[in-house]
């Protein structure tokens, strides 16, 4: 890590150097507070918060046109008054880690309910490139500076955390790998369920994908329901590996890629687009060839509509499941 921010810093010292001969060149200034990129040049990468998502659409074309890499999108769609907590990290090949906090140090983003939380450049991050990953969990319950979250309780459980996690792997293009241009994506539920979380690729060739049941609904399992200390009913609903820790469940041991069998059926039978258990590659994996520009994600939602349906002879979204999510990214005609 010091190693990196040697780099950064050295990054940031030559971007002042030059700025005065390319300053014809830079890109529109948005309000930056990533903390080490905070001179508000969007030519780094940089979190910026809009109060709505018609904010973000007036200004889509300039954040896409000078953003390194994709654009992440973070929607509090506002069903509840509950602000959302995000708490992410990219991190390269050789692990070089970058948690999303803002320039004041706060630890998880917060994201007012109907606010847009937007990343944009994250690629230069490292060498242009290189390949990355992305983890993302949502907190909530918590102080304005995102500490004491009331979801912290769902962490350090007797068998681990039970987050739900959205996961990411990207092969920017021109990489040379067998996917550049592509990425591996997955809403992970192999530890539990505890938050409804919608990805959305803006693009008709990447599926959607994620959970919008209820994590407190009576279809969990009452013996895999999570329950927080002040919470007078279950929060969350575990997975079968978290509750009963054996090697089969957790595909562990000789239950490798090719033994291991499907377990967390409740996940399975309720979020039919999402990662249920390890290796459930097949119903859980999506696979983006050619990422787009944007890809959204929401939370704190209340659908009325299916998100999901696959047209049978096209192998795309139906045109009621696109309008469905349209109706959340509120593209302007």
């Amino acid at each position: 890590m010091v190693k990196f921010l040697k780099i950064v810093n050295a990054f940031i010292i030559v971007l002042a150097i030059l700025a005065g001969s390319i300053k014809a060149q830079d890109p529109p200034k948005l309000p930056t507070n990533f903390p080490l990129f905070t001179d508000g040049i969007s030519s780094a990468p940089y979190l910026v918060t809009f109060p709505n998502i018609h904010e973000f659409h007036k200004v889509r074309g300039s954040i896409t046109g000078n953003s390194q890499g994709t654009v992440h999108v973070y929607v509090n769609s506002g069903a509840t008054e509950q602000s959302v907590f995000l708490e992410g990290v990219v991190y390269n090949i050789n692990y070089v880690d970058v948690p999303l906090r803002t320039s004041v140090n706060q630890q998880r983003p917060q994201i007012k309910p109907g606010e847009v939380l937007v990343e944009a450049n994250t690629e230069k991050f490292w060498p242009q490139g290189t390949a990355y990953t992305r983890r993302e969990i949502v907190q909530f319950g918590c102080n304005d500076d995102g500490t004491r979250c009331t979801t912290e309780g769902f962490r350090y459980r007797e068998n681990g955390d039970i987050y739900n996690v959205n996961e990411g792997t990207f092969n920017p293009k021109g990489n040379g790998h067998v996917h550049a241009g592509g990425a591996h994506l997955d809403h992970s539920l192999v530890d539990g369920y505890t938050t409804k979380m919608l990805v959305a690729p803006d693009s008709e060739k990447c599926l959607p994908y994620g959970c919008t049941e209820d994590p407190t609904g009576g279809w969990c399992p009452n013996t895999h329901k999570v329950v927080l200390s002040d919470e007078p009913n279950h929060a969350g609903c575990a997975s079968d590996c978290k509750i009963s820790n054996t090697d089969a469940a957790c595909c562990r041991g000789i239950h490798d890629h090719n033994q291991c069998r499907a377990s967390s059926q409740h996940f399975s039978n309720r979020c039919k687009n999402s990662y249920a258990y390890a290796y459930d590659d097949r119903a859980g994996l999506r696979f983006c060839k050619e990422v787009p520009d944007v890809i959204y994600h929401f939370f704190n939602m209340d659908l009325d509509c299916d998100w999901a349906v696959i047209d049978p002879d096209t192998k795309e979204l139906s045109a009621d499941s696109r309008k469905c999510l349209n109706r959340l990214i509120q593209t302007p005609a």
